[in-house]
This record gives C-alpha cells, structure tokens and sequence, in this order.
C-alpha cells in the first residue's frame, strides 16, 4: 500500500487513496470542497451523515440507509473517468 497525506489530520497514512468531494448548492450558488483522508478521518467525517443519508441503489434511486449501517459495507465499484473530474489540478 502506497503512502498518501491526509488533509483531516495533515499528517500521512499508508493504506488506500480515499478521495471525498462534498458539491453543496444553495438556488445559484456553490461550494466545492475535496479531501484525501485516511479512513479514520472518513469514518469520522461521515458519522454525523449516516444516520440521515441517502445512498443511491444500482436502479439509479435514493433511497434512506438501514439503521446503524457501516460505512465500510457501503463502497461500491465504480468506473474511473479519464482525466481529472474537474480538469484542475491540486494547487
């Protein structure tokens, strides 16, 4: 496993690359914000959401999560698109 910076804890981790974009709108306007986290940091971002979130099911609904679902049952694959999704780098 490759060795990666956490922006949570600003400190590196060995593990898996785990990158977290959270878009929030509000009518026209937005916010882009984007981690790389270790996991530990990820569980603990996300604690305050699982109760409450939506998850999105292989039919392309939203549907609300079973009570006290982890977070680890909850990774999916997905296909990688090419490139960077936003077509900037980290500055």
């Amino acid at each position: 496993m490759a060795d990666y910076p956490c922006d949570a804890h600003l400190a590196r981790y060995k593990g898996p690359s785990v990158r977290a974009f959270l878009n929030l709108y509000r009518e026209d306007e937005g916010i882009a914000l984007r981690y790389s986290i270790c996991g530990d940091c990820l569980a603990e971002v996300v604690a305050a959401w699982l109760p409450r979130a939506l998850t999105q099911t292989p039919e392309g609904y939203w549907d609300p999560l079973e009570e006290d679902v982890a977070l680890e049952s909850l990774w999916r694959p997905v296909e990688r698109a090419s490139g960077r999704p936003n077509g900037r780098g980290r500055r």
